[in-house]
């Protein structure tokens, strides 16, 4: 497992070799439709399908972090935490296919969904944005608790590279890259 992820305002050294810090890129387009599967919008490969399994409020991130990219090349790299995650991993042919594990942070309990635009694949990179979704109606209470949506997203195609920009709840965008 390769990750990449970010501290506000922290520009220490990773504490292993899997760890990448932010940098700065584009915006990307396209967007997540009500089947989990992203249009990945104009200049992108037409052949490549995305799928994104939604984990709620499962994510591991501190206070402090804004965000992180975990890119899995083998199924005995990934920890799921969750029945429908395990299974979204046991269908992923890793000799074909590769997946991410996108965590975000959010202001309150109502943040528990990560939607995805842009996802694009091109030459054995894959990047895009996730943002921290608040799912809550108008009317709706919110826990006082900062929350850590998390998401699984797998691309049929064989990728060394994962690059998001991450916008957590607070509306704060970062870019994150992890490398095989």
């Amino acid at each position: 497992m390769l990750a990449g992820c970010v501290e506000d305002g922290d520009t220490a050294p990773p504490d292993d070799n899997t760890d990448s810090r932010a940098e700065e890129t584009g915006d990307q387009d396209g967007t997540t439709d009500e089947n989990n599967e992203t249009d990945p919008g104009p200049g992108a490969d037409e052949n490549v399908t995305v799928e994104i399994e939604p984990l709620g409020a499962a994510g591991s991130l501190s206070w402090g972090e804004s965000g992180a990219v975990y890119l899995y090349t083998a199924a005995a790299e990934s920890d799921p935490d969750t029945g429908a995650a395990r299974q979204f991993i046991d269908e992923t042919d890793f000799d074909t296919q590769r997946v991410l594990r996108v965590e975000l942070l959010g202001p309150n309990t109502c943040y528990d969904h990560i939607e995805f635009t842009g996802v694009t694949v091109e030459d054995g990179r894959v990047t895009g944005a996730a943002t921290a979704v608040d799912t809550s109606a108008p009317t709706e209470m919110c826990g006082d608790a900062v929350t850590s949506p998390a998401a699984l997203l797998r691309v049929d195609a064989l990728v060394d590279v994962a690059e998001f920009e991450l916008t957590d709840g607070w509306g704060e965008s970062t870019t994150v890259r992890a490398e095989r």
